[in-house]
Protein backbone atom coordinates (compact mmCIF):
# COMPACT_ATOMS: atom_id res chain seq x y z
CA UNK A 1 0.00 0.00 0.00
CA UNK A 2 2.78 2.40 0.85
CA UNK A 3 4.45 1.61 -2.45
CA UNK A 4 1.27 2.44 -4.31
CA UNK A 5 0.89 5.79 -2.51
CA UNK A 6 4.51 6.69 -3.25
CA UNK A 7 4.08 5.72 -6.88
CA UNK A 8 0.98 7.94 -7.34
CA UNK A 9 2.66 10.80 -5.48
CA UNK A 10 5.64 10.72 -7.84
CA UNK A 11 3.32 10.53 -10.84
CA UNK A 12 1.44 13.63 -9.70
CA UNK A 13 4.70 15.55 -9.19
CA UNK A 14 5.88 14.65 -12.70
CA UNK A 15 2.62 15.76 -14.24
CA UNK A 16 2.78 19.06 -12.34
CA UNK A 17 6.32 19.65 -13.56
CA UNK A 18 5.40 18.97 -17.17
CA UNK A 19 2.32 21.18 -17.04
CA UNK A 20 0.05 21.19 -20.04
CA UNK A 21 2.95 21.34 -22.54
CA UNK A 22 2.17 24.83 -23.76
CA UNK A 23 5.07 27.30 -24.26
CA UNK A 24 4.93 30.52 -22.18
CA UNK A 25 3.71 33.65 -23.92
CA UNK A 26 6.62 36.05 -24.77
CA UNK A 27 6.64 39.33 -22.86
CA UNK A 28 5.61 42.18 -25.21
CA UNK A 29 8.51 44.57 -25.93
CA UNK A 30 7.82 48.31 -26.21
CA UNK A 31 8.23 49.86 -29.64
CA UNK A 32 11.48 51.86 -29.94
CA UNK A 33 11.06 55.61 -29.89
CA UNK A 34 11.47 57.06 -33.35
CA UNK A 35 14.51 59.37 -33.64
CA UNK A 36 13.85 62.46 -35.79
CA UNK A 37 15.74 62.21 -39.03
CA UNK A 38 18.31 64.93 -39.71
CA UNK A 39 17.36 66.98 -42.76
CA UNK A 40 19.14 69.76 -44.60
CA UNK A 41 17.33 72.98 -45.47
CA UNK A 42 19.03 74.51 -48.53
CA UNK A 43 17.61 77.92 -47.61
CA UNK A 44 19.40 77.78 -44.25
CA UNK A 45 22.81 76.30 -45.09
CA UNK A 46 25.83 78.07 -46.56
CA UNK A 47 24.43 81.53 -45.83
CA UNK A 48 26.09 84.07 -43.54
CA UNK A 49 23.20 85.04 -41.23
CA UNK A 50 23.74 88.41 -39.51
CA UNK A 51 21.80 88.95 -36.26
CA UNK A 52 19.45 91.89 -36.77
CA UNK A 53 17.05 92.12 -33.81
CA UNK A 54 15.74 90.49 -30.64
CA UNK A 55 12.11 90.64 -29.50
CA UNK A 56 11.33 89.86 -25.87
CA UNK A 57 8.75 91.00 -23.31
CA UNK A 58 7.02 93.13 -25.92
CA UNK A 59 10.14 95.14 -26.75
CA UNK A 60 12.46 94.97 -29.75
CA UNK A 61 16.22 95.48 -29.53
CA UNK A 62 17.86 96.44 -32.81
CA UNK A 63 21.32 94.89 -33.02
CA UNK A 64 23.67 97.62 -34.24
CA UNK A 65 26.72 95.59 -35.12
CA UNK A 66 29.49 95.39 -37.62
CA UNK A 67 29.18 92.69 -40.24
CA UNK A 68 30.35 89.39 -38.85
CA UNK A 69 30.10 90.49 -35.20
CA UNK A 70 27.04 88.30 -34.59
CA UNK A 71 26.92 85.72 -37.35
CA UNK A 72 25.45 82.24 -37.85
CA UNK A 73 26.65 79.82 -40.52
CA UNK A 74 25.15 76.35 -41.06
CA UNK A 75 26.78 73.53 -43.03
CA UNK A 76 25.11 70.49 -44.58
CA UNK A 77 26.94 68.05 -42.29
CA UNK A 78 25.03 69.21 -39.21
CA UNK A 79 27.68 71.61 -37.91
CA UNK A 80 27.45 75.36 -37.46
CA UNK A 81 29.67 78.28 -36.47
CA UNK A 82 28.71 81.47 -34.69
CA UNK A 83 30.19 84.89 -34.07
CA UNK A 84 29.43 86.02 -30.51
CA UNK A 85 30.69 89.62 -30.55
CA UNK A 86 34.44 89.31 -29.87
CA UNK A 87 34.24 85.51 -29.51
CA UNK A 88 33.78 82.65 -31.96
CA UNK A 89 32.12 79.31 -31.36
CA UNK A 90 31.09 76.14 -33.14
CA UNK A 91 28.65 73.33 -32.54
CA UNK A 92 26.20 70.85 -34.00
CA UNK A 93 22.56 71.24 -34.96
CA UNK A 94 19.61 68.96 -35.69
CA UNK A 95 16.83 70.05 -38.05
CA UNK A 96 13.80 67.81 -38.48
CA UNK A 97 12.24 69.31 -41.60
CA UNK A 98 9.14 70.65 -39.83
CA UNK A 99 10.57 74.08 -39.01
CA UNK A 100 12.23 72.91 -35.79
CA UNK A 101 15.95 73.11 -35.11
CA UNK A 102 18.12 72.50 -32.05
CA UNK A 103 21.61 74.00 -31.86
CA UNK A 104 24.09 72.63 -29.34
CA UNK A 105 27.04 74.98 -28.85
CA UNK A 106 30.43 73.35 -28.39
CA UNK A 107 33.89 74.93 -28.04
CA UNK A 108 34.20 78.70 -28.08
CA UNK A 109 36.58 81.48 -27.11
CA UNK A 110 35.90 83.23 -23.80
CA UNK A 111 37.16 86.81 -24.13
CA UNK A 112 35.42 89.63 -22.24
CA UNK A 113 33.57 91.63 -24.91
CA UNK A 114 32.59 94.52 -22.64
CA UNK A 115 29.38 95.69 -20.91
CA UNK A 116 27.57 96.61 -24.15
CA UNK A 117 27.93 93.16 -25.66
CA UNK A 118 24.79 91.21 -26.60
CA UNK A 119 26.60 87.87 -26.67
CA UNK A 120 24.83 86.62 -23.51
CA UNK A 121 21.43 87.36 -25.07
CA UNK A 122 22.38 85.44 -28.21
CA UNK A 123 23.45 82.46 -26.08
CA UNK A 124 19.76 81.96 -25.27
CA UNK A 125 19.29 80.62 -28.79
CA UNK A 126 21.29 77.47 -28.09
CA UNK A 127 20.67 74.27 -26.16
CA UNK A 128 16.93 73.91 -26.83
CA UNK A 129 14.66 73.26 -29.82
CA UNK A 130 13.48 76.46 -31.52
CA UNK A 131 11.14 77.10 -34.43
CA UNK A 132 12.32 78.96 -37.53
CA UNK A 133 10.59 80.55 -40.52
CA UNK A 134 11.81 82.51 -43.54
CA UNK A 135 10.63 85.87 -44.87
CA UNK A 136 11.48 88.34 -47.64
CA UNK A 137 12.23 85.66 -50.24
CA UNK A 138 14.43 83.74 -47.79
CA UNK A 139 16.60 86.78 -47.08
CA UNK A 140 15.43 86.80 -43.43
CA UNK A 141 15.07 83.95 -40.95
CA UNK A 142 13.52 84.22 -37.49
CA UNK A 143 14.06 81.77 -34.64
CA UNK A 144 11.40 81.61 -31.91
CA UNK A 145 12.49 80.17 -28.56
CA UNK A 146 10.11 78.32 -26.20
CA UNK A 147 10.01 81.36 -23.88
CA UNK A 148 8.75 83.57 -26.72
CA UNK A 149 11.97 85.38 -27.59
CA UNK A 150 12.33 86.00 -31.32
CA UNK A 151 15.77 86.24 -32.93
CA UNK A 152 15.81 87.76 -36.43
CA UNK A 153 18.76 87.19 -38.78
CA UNK A 154 19.37 88.55 -42.27
CA UNK A 155 21.47 87.16 -45.12
CA UNK A 156 24.58 89.32 -44.96
CA UNK A 157 24.72 89.46 -48.76
CA UNK A 158 21.44 91.41 -48.81
CA UNK A 159 22.61 94.12 -46.37
CA UNK A 160 23.34 97.36 -48.24
CA UNK A 161 26.99 98.27 -48.37
CA UNK A 162 28.16 101.43 -46.64
CA UNK A 163 28.73 104.38 -48.93
CA UNK A 164 32.03 105.29 -47.25
CA UNK A 165 34.84 105.00 -49.77
CA UNK A 166 37.21 102.13 -49.11
CA UNK A 167 40.83 103.17 -48.41
CA UNK A 168 41.95 100.50 -50.86
CA UNK A 169 39.73 101.95 -53.59
CA UNK A 170 41.32 105.36 -53.09
CA UNK A 171 44.79 103.93 -53.80
CA UNK A 172 46.25 103.50 -57.24
CA UNK A 173 46.71 99.76 -57.74
CA UNK A 174 49.78 98.65 -59.69
CA UNK A 175 49.81 94.83 -59.92
CA UNK A 176 53.20 93.28 -59.22
CA UNK A 177 53.83 90.20 -61.40
CA UNK A 178 56.13 88.82 -58.70
CA UNK A 179 53.25 88.90 -56.20
CA UNK A 180 50.09 87.99 -58.09
CA UNK A 181 48.76 84.59 -59.22
CA UNK A 182 51.02 82.73 -56.80
CA UNK A 183 50.23 80.70 -53.72
CA UNK A 184 52.08 81.94 -50.64
CA UNK A 185 52.28 79.86 -47.43
CA UNK A 186 53.01 81.46 -44.06
CA UNK A 187 56.27 80.15 -42.57
CA UNK A 188 57.24 82.33 -39.62
CA UNK A 189 56.95 85.56 -37.64
CA UNK A 190 60.06 87.55 -36.75
CA UNK A 191 59.53 89.75 -33.63
CA UNK A 192 61.72 92.44 -35.21
CA UNK A 193 62.56 93.89 -31.80
CA UNK A 194 58.96 93.87 -30.57
CA UNK A 195 57.71 92.23 -27.40
CA UNK A 196 56.11 89.24 -29.11
CA UNK A 197 57.18 85.64 -29.51
CA UNK A 198 58.80 84.26 -32.61
CA UNK A 199 56.47 81.92 -34.48
CA UNK A 200 57.51 78.99 -36.63
CA UNK A 201 54.29 77.88 -38.28
CA UNK A 202 53.97 74.10 -37.73
CA UNK A 203 51.57 73.57 -40.64
CA UNK A 204 52.26 76.30 -43.24
CA UNK A 205 49.93 74.90 -45.89
CA UNK A 206 46.99 75.69 -43.58
CA UNK A 207 47.84 79.41 -43.76
CA UNK A 208 47.97 80.68 -47.33
CA UNK A 209 47.62 83.88 -49.37
CA UNK A 210 46.69 84.32 -53.01
CA UNK A 211 46.68 87.73 -54.73
CA UNK A 212 44.79 88.25 -57.97
CA UNK A 213 45.61 90.84 -60.59
CA UNK A 214 42.22 92.57 -60.17
CA UNK A 215 43.03 93.71 -56.62
CA UNK A 216 41.32 90.91 -54.71
CA UNK A 217 42.97 88.39 -52.42
CA UNK A 218 42.03 85.14 -50.71
CA UNK A 219 43.41 84.02 -47.34
CA UNK A 220 43.16 80.57 -45.78
CA UNK A 221 43.63 80.88 -42.03
CA UNK A 222 43.62 77.35 -40.62
CA UNK A 223 39.96 76.23 -40.67
CA UNK A 224 38.76 79.71 -41.71
CA UNK A 225 38.71 81.51 -45.03
CA UNK A 226 38.60 85.20 -45.92
CA UNK A 227 38.47 87.22 -49.10
CA UNK A 228 39.20 90.90 -49.42
CA UNK A 229 40.65 93.71 -51.50
CA UNK A 230 44.20 94.99 -51.70
CA UNK A 231 46.31 97.57 -53.50
CA UNK A 232 50.05 97.80 -54.12
CA UNK A 233 52.11 100.79 -55.18
CA UNK A 234 55.87 100.29 -55.28
CA UNK A 235 56.68 98.72 -51.88
CA UNK A 236 53.45 99.84 -50.19
CA UNK A 237 50.52 97.49 -49.68
CA UNK A 238 47.11 97.78 -48.07
CA UNK A 239 44.85 94.81 -47.41
CA UNK A 240 41.21 95.36 -46.60
CA UNK A 241 39.52 92.35 -44.97
CA UNK A 242 36.23 91.20 -46.42
CA UNK A 243 33.76 88.43 -45.59
CA UNK A 244 35.19 85.57 -43.57
CA UNK A 245 33.99 82.41 -41.92
CA UNK A 246 33.78 82.44 -38.12
CA UNK A 247 34.55 78.83 -37.27
CA UNK A 248 36.47 78.27 -34.03
CA UNK A 249 39.75 76.60 -35.04
CA UNK A 250 40.97 75.72 -31.54
CA UNK A 251 43.22 77.24 -28.90
CA UNK A 252 46.41 76.31 -30.77
CA UNK A 253 45.33 77.92 -34.03
CA UNK A 254 47.20 80.94 -35.44
CA UNK A 255 44.20 82.19 -37.45
CA UNK A 256 43.57 85.37 -35.46
CA UNK A 257 47.28 86.30 -35.52
CA UNK A 258 47.40 85.93 -39.28
CA UNK A 259 44.18 87.90 -39.70
CA UNK A 260 45.49 90.79 -37.58
CA UNK A 261 48.82 90.83 -39.43
CA UNK A 262 47.08 91.20 -42.80
CA UNK A 263 44.98 94.12 -41.57
CA UNK A 264 48.12 95.87 -40.25
CA UNK A 265 50.33 95.28 -43.30
CA UNK A 266 51.65 98.48 -44.91
CA UNK A 267 54.85 97.38 -46.65
CA UNK A 268 55.93 94.33 -48.59
CA UNK A 269 59.10 93.02 -50.19
CA UNK A 270 59.76 90.09 -52.51
CA UNK A 271 62.99 88.30 -51.55
CA UNK A 272 65.11 85.28 -52.49
CA UNK A 273 64.57 85.54 -56.23
CA UNK A 274 60.81 85.78 -55.94
CA UNK A 275 60.37 82.91 -53.50
CA UNK A 276 59.76 84.79 -50.22
CA UNK A 277 57.21 87.50 -49.37
CA UNK A 278 57.82 89.78 -46.38
CA UNK A 279 54.89 91.71 -44.90
CA UNK A 280 55.44 94.48 -42.35
CA UNK A 281 53.41 97.22 -40.69
CA UNK A 282 54.19 100.91 -41.04
CA UNK A 283 55.05 101.17 -37.32
CA UNK A 284 57.99 98.76 -37.47
CA UNK A 285 56.06 95.82 -36.05
CA UNK A 286 56.82 92.12 -36.45
CA UNK A 287 57.76 90.75 -39.85
CA UNK A 288 55.70 87.98 -41.44
CA UNK A 289 57.35 85.71 -43.98
CA UNK A 290 55.55 83.69 -46.66
CA UNK A 291 57.13 81.26 -49.13
CA UNK A 292 55.91 80.74 -52.67
CA UNK A 293 54.62 77.28 -53.49
CA UNK A 294 56.10 76.23 -56.80
CA UNK A 295 54.39 73.80 -59.11
CA UNK A 296 56.24 70.99 -60.82
CA UNK A 297 58.22 72.32 -63.75
CA UNK A 298 58.50 75.90 -62.41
Amino acid sequence: MKKTVVFFTLLLLLLAACGDGRKPEPTPQPEPTAVPEQTTDPNLTFVNWQWESLEQNGATTEVQAQKGQYLLFFKEDGSFSVGLDCNNGAGEYTATGDGSIAMQLGPMTLADCGPDSLADELMGLFGQPVQYVFAENNAVVTFTAPDGRIYTFRDIATIPQATVESPVESMEHVPNPDLINKLWVWERRDPNGNDVEEIIVPNPTDYTLFFSEDGSYFAKMDCRAMQGAYATVHSSIMLEPGPSTTIYCGDESLDTIMEASLAAAARYEIQENGNVLELASAAGGPLYYYRRVTAAGD
